[in-house]
């Protein structure tokens, strides 16, 4: 074997140890910012049956079911699962793309492959119209009751 061979054998042994030493730190560095400890079960969202104001909440708790279960890491997992999730007017809604979910990739409907396609959709037939003055009507639903001030020894 010549020199530069020997050479060349020594720096490619060098470099896969490297590669090997990086990988090993990769792995450990993924298994330490895991966002969701193993032991940790978070539960399926609340079924979501069309009334508008529980469609944020109902893909928020999708958003934090997703983080903790990091197998949906796919639009078309997600779907499934958020549908699956659906009862009365939401679920009818979404009915008749049902139909396409064993279909080639290229024949179904966007709303059953594009997760934030399907989030719009489900968004736009059953979300609050106007959060804005959803928001400020509760507000102006508020009551305060039972409280009795005290100031300078008389009451309210």
């Amino acid at each position: 074997m010549s020199k530069a061979t020997t050479e060349l054998q020594s720096r490619m042994a060098h470099f896969e140890g490297q590669l090997q030493e990086l990988y090993s730190q990769l792995q450990s560095q993924r298994n330490s910012t895991s966002m969701v400890p193993s032991n940790i079960k978070i539960r399926l969202p609340v079924p979501f049956s069309g009334q508008a104001s529980m469609c944020s909440t109902f893909f928020s708790q999708l958003s934090l079911y997703f983080a903790g279960n990091l197998g949906y890491d796919t639009g078309d997992k997600k779907i499934l699962l958020a549908t699956s999730c659906l009862t009365g007017p939401a679920y009818a809604y979404m009915e008749p793309f049902l139909g396409k979910l064993t279909a080639p990739a290229n024949e179904k409907p966007e709303v059953l492959t594009n997760y934030q396609v399907f989030v719009d959709t489900i968004t736009a037939a059953f979300g609050d119209s106007d959060p804005t003055m959803s928001a400020e009507l509760a507000l102006r639903l508020l009551e305060q009751c039972c409280t009795r001030i005290t100031v300078q020894g008389q009451s309210s």
